[in-house]
């Protein structure tokens, strides 16, 4: 397991945790987690399943932001979306599409999710995001 943190975030917070699988790494900045799934992967429930329970057992029963750095293309299953709505303590979810990257999602996320949802096209902004919303959850 890597420490080594590849994200230049606002505030430089620490990095605390880190798993990963053959789909995707997994960054955890406190209650704040960043994902970038590999070039070309399917992403589904099944596939991803070990990464969601080592996640929330890390998260333990604190509020959480999800962060999708859509940095590579790769598909999501739509019904894999449901299931965030389903997780303990999630607040919320970005999804960021650095600028020049075609987005893949078609499909209208906000039908689907009830958390709150927002698209970004820089890391920054949507860690910043992320903070605000996990500020306005303690309130």
């Amino acid at each position: 397991m890597s420490l080594e943190c590849p994200h230049n975030l606002p505030g430089a917070p620490k990095l605390m945790h880190y798993i990963e699988n053959v789909f995707a790494k997994v960054w955890f900045y406190d209650n704040i987690v960043i994902t970038e799934v590999e070039q070309g992967a399917k992403i589904n429930y099944k596939n991803t399943f070990d990464l969601i329970v080592k996640g929330i057992n890390y998260i333990d029963y604190q509020p959480w932001v999800y962060i999708s750095n859509r940095i590579y293309n790769y598909e999501v299953d739509v019904k894999f979306y449901k299931y965030l709505n389903f997780v303990p303590y999630l607040k919320g979810m970005a999804i960021v599409h650095p600028k020049g990257m075609e987005s893949n999602t078609e499909v209208p996320l906000d039908s689907i999710i009830k958390k709150e949802i927002a698209f970004f096209e820089d890391l920054s902004s949507a860690y910043l995001w992320a903070q605000e919303l996990l500020k306005k959850s303690k309130q």
